[in-house]
């Protein structure tokens, strides 16, 4: 199976290409090529996802690109934005270029909710926190992932993890 994933540099997608690399064609994709990845695409960026996709013509995208860090999303807002919800759009666009039935798997972590305090957990998707940038950002993707499901484009499932907030108390 060809797998396409954004973010293929990241820390889930290092390990995510190592575990699919055995198995299945691997499109890693991040900022820059580098090390294991033959593809650069710079989000958001409509015609490059759409050429990329036409080219490799995956069956299933993972998409990882994303900022992460809670401090870096509430230093550059704009960027995060940018990134997060426009990079995600672009790609949606561009999901037809793969031509048939291209699986969309979104992935995202519970650091888009901020720190949230012990006692206000069990989080949910209207948590407050210091995490306000990644948080929009994440309601705003899961709505457009909702009209592109409710449109028949993409089965819609949000998975968050909290492996990203450990590796950044991590360092």
């Amino acid at each position: 199976m060809r797998v396409l994933v954004t973010g293929a540099a990241g820390f889930v997608g290092r390990y995510l290409c190592e575990r699919l690399v055995a198995d299945h064609e691997l499109i890693a994709v991040d900022r820059q090529p580098g090390a294991g990845i033959a593809h650069a695409l710079e989000l958001p960026d409509d015609a490059g996802a759409r050429a990329l996709f036409a080219r490799t013509r995956p069956e299933v995208v993972f998409h990882l690109a994303a900022f992460s860090s809670i401090a870096d999303s509430e230093l550059k807002q704009e960027q995060c934005r940018s990134v997060n919800v426009d990079g995600t759009r672009s790609l949606l666009r561009a999901l037809p270029a793969a031509g048939g039935n291209c699986r969309f798997i979104y992935v995202s972590s519970c650091a888009v909710y901020g720190r949230v305090a012990a006692s206000a957990q069990p989080i949910t998707e209207r948590a407050g926190g210091v995490g306000v940038g990644l948080r929009e950002g994440a309601v705003e993707v899961d709505a457009h992932l909702g009209d592109q499901r409710a449109r028949g484009l993409v089965e819609r499932f949000v998975l968050r993890e909290r492996v990203l907030e450990l590796a950044e108390q991590r360092g």
